[in-house]
């Protein structure tokens, strides 16, 4: 009887498990199948959107998306040492706004931007403190973003804004490079945008 009943009860335990495997398997395939079709973002409050081509105007779902790549333009473009400067607000940043980041870095070449990062082997991070949305039309977005840079070298470390009004379009999505389906279309710094907040030196 003992034993009858510890095979019922170890039997009971494999149709457990294999319950529990077989729902996570079924449930595998089936999130596989779903995102091989649908793209999701999820919102500041934890939420899932689902961002598929109908959905995608949706000023809601842009903005999140919007305000994704910007972040990531800022951590490329702005974000480099005196040696790779190059590399990054070239090559490494056209994915995400093609000709007209080529544009803006031919423009701060002419201003100089770059002279005193060289001359004095910056390191320079980059970070986006505030994403605001001004307007969705279509499928153009347009934001006023709040940044900063921060250079270092062995000496000194300097704060500097880097505040700039973007306009984003949507475009077909490329999975690694531009995984947002946006491209920057339009890129204004303003004048006193990028000024000195803070310059101190390393011993201090």
């Amino acid at each position: 009887m003992g034993e009858r009943l510890d095979k019922d009860i170890a039997m009971l335990k494999w149709r457990f498990v294999g319950g529990i495997l077989l729902n996570i398997l079924w449930g595998t395939i089936v999130l596989f199948v779903v995102f091989q079709q649908r793209v999701f973002v999820i919102n500041k409050s934890g939420g899932i959107w689902e961002s598929s081509s109908e959905s995608r105007n949706d000023p809601g779902v842009l903005f999140i998306e919007a305000d994704d790549h910007v972040r990531k333009f800022y951590s490329t473009f702005f974000s480099f040492t005196h040696l790779d400067y190059k590399e990054q607000t070239g090559e490494r940043s056209y994915s995400l706004g093609g000709n007209i980041i080529k544009d803006f870095r031919k423009a701060l070449v002419d201003k100089g931007f770059y002279n005193d990062i060289v001359a004095n082997n910056y390191r320079v991070v980059s970070t986006v403190s505030k994403v605001k949305l001004v307007a969705v039309q279509g499928d153009r977005v347009s934001v006023a973003v709040s940044g900063t840079m921060v250079l270092t070298n062995d000496f000194v470390e300097e704060t500097r804004a880097m505040n700039l009004n973007l306009v984003l379009i949507v475009i077909p999505r490329v999975a690694v490079l531009n995984p947002h389906g946006l491209s920057i279309e339009d890129i204004d710094l303003p004048d006193g945008a990028n000024v000195t907040i803070n310059k101190k030196k390393i011993d201090e």
